[in-house]
């Protein structure tokens, strides 16, 4: 696996952001 692939790091940087948000949107609707 090379260190820097940009395909790859941008997909796991988008993976990554949309984790939070559904994260985050999970604990707004829990509050």
């Amino acid at each position: 696996m090379p260190d820097r692939d940009p395909a790859g790091i941008t997909a796991f940087l988008a993976a990554h952001v949309v984790f939070e948000i559904l994260c985050l949107d999970a604990i707004r609707q829990r509050g």
